[in-house]
């Protein structure tokens, strides 16, 4: 089922820059416009071919909550399409040369494709299975994918005391092989398709995983000196690892190659998710405890701007062309009313 909407359109908060700026700070990014949805928002992934921000709505936190994915256009967040879905969404990635999303259901333990342009779903696969609950051990939960478009392989990283990492194949999604002996609850996840590798957080371990893709095997792993690892992006310019601690609210650097530390850096309480554009030389952060994100020189690492988006940031998608930066906002226990809470914000260069 397919519904159109309107939207709602309400003032951004304003920014602050670490001297105490406005909205519009010396380097030139700001808030653009905040829009709020409702229902419980998590990740969003950009679409180049539509022009449009892909916003996985999962409902709430009751099993048979109502889940949605939201169609907003990129330049001024309406919404074109509110689609139904079948599943609770939480996790969302894209593949963009085949025009196949993929939706991980972390509570059903499913990953469904979607037709990206028509918003048909073309399967499901469960990943946990009715059998899999059973027992006293609790069964690894989906929470994020990544999509090598070369090989045409899904990776999902699965969150449990000895975790796991799915390997599903996107031309008929059946599942392709499952990474064992991974860590403790793998959560993040960022791909290096050059040198067959794959990065995975291990929030019980607070460390990083190397795992080749040929083998499944973990051929590395990487200390931290952040608290609460939890995602991580690969930086290939730079072959640099950059990753998130919860605990500690900060965002640490590391050499790909040998684990090095080479920067840490404060950016707020809560910190979760991490973007990076490339050609803007920028970084974002968001902020979950702290309800901001951080925008970093890529280079220098140094905060150049802080934001009030909404009181739970939570994800972040970036368009590579324009440079905008799209963050979702969900609502907080404390403030279930707040108009920002389960909102997209916009931030512009």
């Amino acid at each position: 089922m397919v519904v159109l909407l309107g939207t709602s359109v309400f003032n951004p908060a304003v920014a602050q820059s670490d001297q105490g700026g406005s909205a519009q700070t010396q380097s030139g990014v700001h808030i653009s416009k905040n829009v709020q949805l409702g229902g419980s928002l998590y990740e969003l992934v950009f679409d180049p071919d539509t022009r449009q921000v892909l916003v996985a709505d999962a409902g709430g936190r009751d099993q048979g909550a109502q889940s949605y994915l939201y169609r907003l256009d990129a330049a001024t967040l309406e919404v074109v399409e509110r689609i139904a879905l079948n599943q609770q969404v939480h996790g969302l990635a894209l593949d963009q040369q085949r025009d196949v999303l993929y939706m991980v259901d972390t509570r059903g333990g499913t990953l469904t494709a979607l037709d990206a342009k028509s918003g048909k779903t073309l399967k499901t696969l469960t990943l946990v299975s009715d059998a899999d609950r059973e027992g006293d051990q609790r069964p690894p939960q989906p929470r994020l994918a990544a999509v090598d478009e070369d090989s045409n392989l899904i990776y999902v990283t699965g969150v449990a005391d000895q975790g796991v990492v799915w390997v599903v194949n996107g031309d008929d999604m059946t599942l392709a092989n499952t990474f064992k002996n991974v860590g403790s609850r793998p959560a993040g996840l960022a791909l290096d398709t050059e040198h067959q590798r794959i990065y995975v957080t291990l929030l019980g371990e607070n460390r990083v995983a190397a795992i080749d893709t040929d083998s499944g095997e973990v051929v590395k792993t990487f200390d931290l000196e952040i608290e609460g690892a939890i995602n991580v992006v690969f930086d290939s310019r730079h072959q640099h690892l950059l990753v998130t601690g919860q605990k500690s609210g900060e965002l640490e650097v590391l050499d790909a190659e040998t684990g090095k530390s080479l920067h840490r850096v404060s950016t707020g309480e809560g910190a979760l998710d991490v973007g990076l554009d490339e050609d803007a030389g920028r970084l974002y952060v968001t902020n979950r405890g702290a309800g901001t994100v951080s925008v970093l020189d890529a280079e220098s690492l140094e905060v150049i701007a802080t934001f009030e988006t909404g009181p739970r940031p939570n994800s972040i998608a970036i368009d590579p062309g324009s440079h905008d930066v799209f963050v979702t906002n969900r609502a907080s226990r404390e403030a279930p009313d707040d108009e920002r809470g389960n909102s997209v914000t916009l931030i512009k260069p």
